[in-house]
């Protein structure tokens, strides 16, 4: 049954009437009248005009998942009951299942756009019903139904991938799609062609194939591009905007053929081994040989993401389109092609009832992050989809190979050979159910291991939920730096879990107290895991030079779940567990070895392994050459990559032949590998055959390649990118009087890739901005680069590690002047990138400078522990304090007891030698350090000792105030606002007086000063309720930002403090909107941490509108987002937030003191002393208020309840602050004691809010004496405390008070301690018992306690 809905009787484009009509016999069946214009001041009109963007800036953050959710849900009951109708709805439903041709008068065009499919029927939508097409009608009429072409269908499936996009999630998709018509053939014998098109996707390329055969039958074109547009490739693989009427003029041959158009928004075999070897004369091997081995794997291809377009397609092509209305989810787009081209090509479904099909299985049972909410109203039909078949017609397809998706490994290697009793073991050690926790390929340098495992993690990546690449340091001297390495390698590749490693690796401790933890993620998950070229972090008899690698790699393959570990390694580690599988990968066998060399294209064509007219004699002598290659290579896959290289010049590779020769002649170990099919050289041999190899390379080198391929050696693998040595090599040149101008990098480095010394590959730079041609990556085998390094003569050594220390540090120093101000990432990056060189210069005061530079602006466990290995060795050298003090720093974080002991030694010394100046700084730096662990007492008799040594240094007056300032700050975390405030105010009115440009004896930045001090203001005001004076003060702080030109996220980052007095002072509509800007800022700027605090403040707005579930709903995301970054202080100010909301909406009283307890165990575990007081007086108070309330019993009972919010991670954050259990529960208990047991004047904090009343009070004594300015003021103070939940019954009682009533006993019934104290002392004042202070007090009351 079919049905037509149409638009009729349209006025304006607002207001029209739905006919629904049966196809066939054209019967009216309902109807229905819209008129938009009555219904615009709904929200829901706006979000069914532009649903994506309506979500966007109405969904929750970090809630997005659930809100829009709930917005697409009710947006759905409004387009049934507003927009589509009951009636209409309900006929259609009873028709089901129906295709309905919806037929729009371009007046109304927009509903062509509109998510219709959205509208509920009997509460369900009617795209998630499943029985239910929507088909727009454009262009021709439906076309007759039947069966595609009679001998196969054509499919074009197009990835495009401009050079500026991501690869990643069209990778996945081509795959997807590819893997599904394999599916396909092999099930069902469908014949399919498929074609893909990838790289270089460009208007003639697409043009060409759209014509060729005919065109295809079904069109699948995907990635980047937006409402009616889509991106193309230029020639030079950037983006080529293709306007829809241009696509039109690309598909249009096509008409006729093409009948379906899905627009998304979003490997050779070898010749036998026996053959070869008669080749070679060889008989008796060749007898021998059994089978041949294809180890030709085809490299990974890589696509990328598009949107769709949809109307003039379906218009002038004349096809069914499929589109999506909104930006698509890479997994729903992935589900939605593979339902749909199941439903097409499996099940025989017609377009429009494979979709209807698809949609809602793709979407899912319920939203999540990869499908969201939006999805069930993203795809749209147009055209004559209505009964189409595409049936593929039996047969075997064709189909396009599927690529890999590891975007982290090196490529899939192009060539692999034998190794087949290895590669069988280690697969199925990598089995489910294998007992096995990981596989050990070791053997000589150049052997294959990397290739085995690299050959490994392609094959069974399937098998995995997600595959892992780390490869250790290639420098001997750099192991210090390896366990961080990895940590961030993994954090970068498990982002997606939520993976946190590298703060947990700072002591052997600390990464003990963390492996459960990674073995239950390794358990829990199949994870696989590649540690390639390990020996740099091996002694010779194979013990970890780092000792946290034994417990690390234990874990790694002991944790018994699925996930499995592949390492690699010259060396063999000592005690591996007995779960691990070792295997020796050494030489190529004697028929391995001849099949690769078929497979070398050199060394093949030598074989003449394709007919030619040749003479018989040449033919023998050129097969005599591969004879001698594998004898003298002895199967080793290295030597034979660059004999075949040199084999492309028969001179050169005599060259190398005879050299080889020369130096084995002699060495009878050589003739076993023809006699026995393997070699009997040891590793040292092979080495040395390597080493020789290269070393006869370089010097038949000219000048310039020999120098290029010196400095692709010297340079740091992490380094050896196009954009550095383009930069470095003329300087090179000039330095060493090659040549000036320098030769051309490409004609330079021909020479190099030609010989396999160097290889090279384009990538996709996401910090290189530059409108140049791509960034290349160059890549030299281990082996390769370390006989390159020890032939280097020393001045060229030098040479290469000055200039490339120059080029970072460089860097480093234009950051600075660059537009829009410093580049933080970059500074942080070319700091520690240059220390390695500087480090070989024994430059060790500038290593420790750049490295410091780093630190200072990238505080990560990360950051500091790459710093701390440089640091360590730089004070290793000298035994200076000064770089003692900087180990001190970088360790900081890490090692808080190890940063203390290095920083008090550098004290020692420096005052030993009366270095002021350094005894100063590294005395604040232990000022910090023990005020973060909350031995406040003695932080702030050390600050004094080092504002000492600043006098004593001689600093001139803004490093004194800095000094003050920061002293100030150990007072205020002392709890003594009243105190800090003073004197801010005083020394704010001081540093007016100074000249703001920065003095000769000064070691800061006036701005940097004031800017710190008026900070502080603003927060000690917040905390007296100084309202105004924290905004004026935070007035002076975002001026002094604005003129020395910060960036918006550094004044949003200021501006987001006024929202405190705002609120305070009862401009709610100011605080509203500055949080608003405020979360626009941070989210631009990804700035999680800030965006989590933002959110807390909305909840605070909310709350101070009495929206108490709304402020529950914020907190919650709020604390989510707090978790994921895990600052301590925010996380606590949350939980005590939340318990506050919890508590005014009379809710979850177990909640309430949960959030509560948990705010008060973090601050009793940080020693945060100042918020640890506010929070143990609350909790007192609230048990004394709820007494019936059950207390948590344990640690893992207040765990069970604060871990009901998603996301709070409390057990895993109390571990880590804690360290063992016994410290943990012991702070909970700690805190349960003191609120138990304090003084019920303390519980209550009843002088602060005798002081918060105090004004008040004193208009309270004016009115009751006449005075009527006063008891008007009363009555607007009184009208807002009334409508609060905290202050009603005081505010009752005290208007009783100005009624005339003193009876203290029947004014104080009921009331809570608080009011009774306010109350009493308002009667001693009015009585004259007492005389009040209201001068002293704050401007407003408010609100809320």
């Amino acid at each position: 049954m079919g049905l037509v809905l149409r638009a009729v009787d349209v006025v304006r484009g607002a207001r029209w009437r739905w006919l629904l009509t049966d196809a066939s016999s054209g019967a009216a069946l309902a109807d229905h009248t819209v008129d938009f214009e009555a219904l615009a001041g709904d929200r829901e009109a706006e979000a069914f005009r532009d649903l994506y963007r309506f979500l966007r800036w109405n969904a929750v953050p970090d809630r997005r998942v659930e809100s829009e959710a709930e917005w697409v849900d009710r947006l759905g009951r409004w387009v049934g009951e507003r927009i589509l109708g009951a009636s209409v709805g309900a006929a259609i439903a009873a028709a089901a299942p129906v295709t309905v041709r919806v037929q729009v008068p371009d007046a109304v065009g927009f509903l062509l756009y509109a998510p219709l499919e959205l509208a509920h029927v009997g509460g369900v939508p009617l795209a998630r019903r499943g029985d239910v097409s929507l088909v727009f009608d454009i262009g021709s009429p439906p076309a007759p139904s039947g069966d595609a072409r009679a001998d196969r269908l054509r499919m074009l499936a197009v990835f495009s991938l401009p050079t500026q996009s991501s690869a990643l999630a069209l990778r996945r998709e081509r795959y997807e799609l590819a893997r599904q018509v394999r599916a396909l053939a092999a099930r069902a014998r469908r014949m399919i062609e498929l074609e893909v098109l990838q790289y270089g996707v460009t208007r003639q390329s697409l043009g060409e194939r759209v014509e060729a055969g005919g065109g295809p039958d079904v069109l699948h074109l995907s990635g980047h591009g937006g409402n009616g547009v889509i991106l193309l490739e230029a020639e030079d693989g950037s983006a080529d905007t293709v306007e829809a009427a241009d696509l039109v003029r690309l598909l249009r041959p096509a008409r006729g053929r093409l009948r379906l158009a899905v627009l998304s928004a979003c490997q050779s075999a070898a010749a036998t081994t026996a053959e070869t070897l008669r080749w070679l004369r060889l008989d008796d091997a060749a007898d021998a040989a059994q089978e041949v081995a294809d180890a030709e794997l085809t490299a990974a291809d890589q696509p990328e993401t598009v949107t769709g377009l949809a109307r003039l397609v379906a218009d002038q092509v004349g096809c069914a389109v499929v589109a999506m209305r909104y930006p698509v989810v890479d997994d729903f787009a992935i589900a939605l092609t593979s339902a749909l081209y199941e439903g097409l090509f499996r099940l025989n479904l017609p377009v429009d009832a494979a979709l209807r099909r698809a949609v809602p299985a793709a979407a899912g049972e319920r939203p999540s992050p990869s499908r969201p909410a939006l999805s069930i109203a993203t795809p749209t039909l147009f055209g004559p989809a209505a009964g189409m078949l595409l049936t593929p017609p039996s047969g075997r397809p064709l189909i396009d190979p599927a690529a890999a998706r590891m975007a982290a490994f090196p490529p899939e290697p192009e060539r692999f050979v034998g190794r087949t009793a290895v590669m069988i073991r280690a697969s199925q050690a990598l089995a489910s159910g294998s007992g096995r926790g990981g596989v050990l390929l070791h053997g000589m340098a150049g052997a294959g291991k990397t290739a085995c495992a690299l050959e490994l993690a392609y094959r069974h990546q399937d098998r995995f939920d997600q595959p892992v690449w780390w490869q250790a340091p290639l420098r001997e001297e750099e192991w210090p730096t390896a366990l961080t390495g990895l940590a961030r390698a993994l954090e970068v590749q498990l982002e997606d879990r939520g993976f946190a490693m590298v703060d947990k690796i700072g002591t052997a401790e600390g990464l003990r107290r963390f492996l459960p933890r990674l073995a239950a993620l390794l358990r829990d998950n199949g994870l696989l895991i590649v540690l390639d070229n390990l020996e740099n972090l091996l002694t010779a008899d194979g013990r970890w030079r780092d000792p946290r690698w034994a417990d690390l790699v234990a874990a790694l393959v002991g944790h018994g779940g699925e996930s499995r570990v592949v390492l690699t390694s010259r060396t063999r580690p000592a005690g591996l567990p007995a779960g691990v599988l070792v295997e020796a990968v050494h030489a190529l066998s004697r028929d391995e070895g001849v099949l690769l060399a078929r497979e070398l294209p050199n060394l093949r064509r030598l074989l003449h392994a394709e007919p030619g007219p040749e003479r018989a004699t040449a033919i023998e002598t050129d097969r005599a050459r591969v004879r001698r290659v594998l004898h003298l290579v002895q199967g080793h896959p290295k030597l034979l990559e660059l004999a075949d290289r040199a084999a492309a010049d028969d001179a050169t590779l005599t060259r190398h032949l005879d050299a080889v020769e020369h130096a084995t002649s002699g060495d009878q170990t050589l003739t076993a590998f023809f006699a026995d099919g393997e070699s009997a050289l040891d590793d040292a041999g092979f080495m040395q055959a390597l080493a020789g190899w290269t070393t006869t390379a370089m010097h038949t080198l000219p000048d310039a390649p020999r120098l290029l391929l010196q400095l692709l050696a010297g340079t740091e693998d992490d380094d050896r990118l196009s954009a550095v040595t383009e930069t470095v090599w003329p300087q090179l040149c000039r330095q060493l009087e090659l040549a000036n101008p320098a030769p051309a990098i490409a004609d330079t480095l021909a020479p190099l890739l030609t010989a396999a010394l160097v290889e090279q590959e384009t990538i996709e730079d996401t910090d290189d901005d530059r409108d140049t041609e791509p960034l290349r990556r160059f890549r030299l085998h281990p082996g390769v680069a370390e006989t390159v390094r020890t032939t280097t003569p020393t001045d060229v050594r030098d040479a290469i590690d000055t200039m490339l220390a120059a080029f970072w540090t460089g860097l480093m120093g234009a950051q600075p002047g660059q537009p829009g101000g410093e580049r933080t990432r970059m500074v942080v990056r070319a700091g520690l990138a240059a220390a390695p060189y500087l480090l070989r210069l024994a430059e060790w005061n500038l290593a420790a400078w750049v490295v410091e530079q780093a630190l200072v602006r990238d505080r990560t466990a990360g950051v500091a522990q790459v710093a701390a290995a440089h640091l360590h060795r730089i004070a290793a050298a000298t035994g200076k304090p000064e770089h003692l003090a900087g180990l001190g720093r970088a360790v900081m974080r890490v090692d808080a007891a190890e940063s203390e002991r290095l920083l008090r030694v550098a004290l020692n010394q420096f005052i030993t030698v009366g270095d002021h100046r350094l005894a100063a700084r590294v005395a604040w730096d232990i000022v910090n350090l023990i005020s973060n662990s909350g031995r406040l007492s003695e932080a702030l008799e050390l600050a004094d000792q080092a504002a000492e040594h600043s006098r004593q240094a001689g600093f001139g007056r803004w490093t004194q105030l800095a000094d003050q300032t920061r002293r100030l700050q150990v007072v205020y975390r002392l709890g003594r606002p009243d105190q800090v405030l003073a004197e801010v105010s005083r020394l704010v009115t001081e540093m007016g007086q100074l000249s703001p440009q920065r003095g000769p004896d000064d070691a800061v930045d006036p701005f940097a000063v004031r800017e710190g001090l008026l900070n502080l203001g603003v927060h000690t005001a917040n905390d007296l309720r100084r309202w105004q004076q924290a905004l004026n003060f935070n007035a002076d702080n975002i001026a002094s930002k604005r003129a020395r030109g910060a960036g918006q996220h550094a004044i949003a980052f200021a501006r987001f403090n006024d929202y405190v007095p705002l609120i305070r002072l009862g401009h709610l509509e100011d605080a509203e909107q500055l949080l608003l800007s405020c979360q626009e800022v941070f989210e631009q700027h990804q700035d999680i941490l800030s965006l989590a605090k933002t959110l807390s403040a909305r909840a605070d707005l909310a709350d101070k509108r009495g929206h108490r579930d709304e402020a529950i709903r914020l907190e919650h995301a709020a604390l989510r987002l707090k978790y994921t970054r895990l600052d301590l202080a925010a996380v606590a100010v949350s939980h005590f937030n939340l318990a506050n909301y919890l508590s005014r909406a009379g809710a979850d009283p177990a909640g309430q003191l949960a959030h509560r307890l948990a705010a008060a165990v973090i601050r009793q575990l940080t020693g945060e002393i100042h918020e640890l007081t506010g929070t143990v007086r609350a909790l007192a108070a609230q048990l004394r208020k709820q007494p019936d309330t059950v207390i948590p019993a344990s640690l893992a009972d207040l765990t069970a309840t604060v871990e009901q919010v998603e996301g709070v991670r409390f057990a895993e954050l109390i571990g880590a602050l804690a360290g063992d259990p016994d410290t943990a529960h012991h702070a909970l208990d700690t805190v349960l004691h003191s609120a138990h047991h304090l003084p019920i004047d303390q519980a209550y904090d009843l002088q602060s809010h005798l002081d918060l009343w105090e004004r008040t009070l004193a208009a309270v004594v004016a009115a009751v004496h006449g005075d009527q300015a006063a008891a008007t003021a009363l009555n607007e103070t009184f009208t807002r405390t009334a409508a609060t939940q905290d202050w009603a019954d005081l505010t009752a009682a005290l208007r009783r008070i100005l009624n005339g009533e003193r009876d203290p006993d029947t004014l104080l019934a009921r009331l809570d301690p608080i009011d009774t104290a306010i109350v009493t002392r308002a009667l001693d004042a009015v009585a004259g018992r007492i005389a009040l202070r209201p001068t002293e007090t704050p401007d407003t009351v408010q609100e809320t306690r």
